[in-house]
């Protein structure tokens, strides 16, 4: 993240000698702080950023900091010139409140950084991140990490898989994402498609996941 908290991203192609200017992919959601960076690289000129984010500014560290958190996720397929960023969360914060960067017994510690990235073997990315924010929290906002109650200060291990859109590996381009897993309601239909490309999911697929 940058100096300002902003999740400022920069490209390079020759190993880190030189870098572009970075480009900030959080300014379509008006991103004022950041956490927790994670990127990943598919083919060439094609990569994924994933981060916390808040529209709130200010002091994070700070107890009394009200800031609500979501997933964000930025996609680049021409080497970082454009990115697209989506809220993975639009509906589920992630962290009310403060987000702790130090170690001790801090309240708003409990996300504790354990966020990662990568792909799977069709280049859809896939973000782990700790969800702080769960069941009453997720529509409370008098919830927040730094004060309680417990829902406000979780840890939940929690997924976010791309299941639309291009992903990182070229190979793939317009085929449709989603499962094709027997488990779920749907019998093995793909259950989402690639607005990118123009492809619809099935309609008589219901998935639970």
């Amino acid at each position: 993240m940058n100096s300002d908290g902003h999740a400022k991203i920069a490209v390079s192609g020759d190993r880190g000698l030189h870098w572009s200017k970075s480009k900030d992919a959080g300014t379509p959601f008006g991103v004022q702080n950041a956490e927790f960076a994670e990127v990943i690289a598919g083919d060439d000129e094609r990569a994924a950023f994933a981060f916390l984010g808040t529209q709130t500014s200010g002091d994070t560290q700070s107890a009394d900091f009200q800031g609500v958190w979501h997933l964000y996720a930025a996609f680049t397929y021409n080497s970082g010139l454009t990115w697209t960023t989506v809220d993975a969360t639009p509906t589920d914060p992630v962290q009310r409140g403060c987000v702790w960067n130090q170690g001790g017994s801090n309240p708003c510690r409990n996300l504790l950084d354990f966020n990662d990235i990568t792909v799977d073997k069709f280049g859809r990315v896939l973000v782990g991140y700790a969800d702080g924010c769960t069941r009453s929290c997720v529509t409370d906002p008098t919830q927040n990490a730094s004060t309680g109650p417990a829902s406000a200060q979780d840890a939940l291990a929690t997924i976010a898989r791309q299941v639309g859109g291009r992903g990182l590996f070229k190979a793939f381009d317009g085929t449709q994402f989603g499962t094709q897993s027997g488990v779920i309601e749907g019998h093995g239909k793909l259950c989402f498609g690639d607005p990118a490309s123009g492809i619809q999911g099935d309609p008589g697929c219901k998935t639970n996941n």
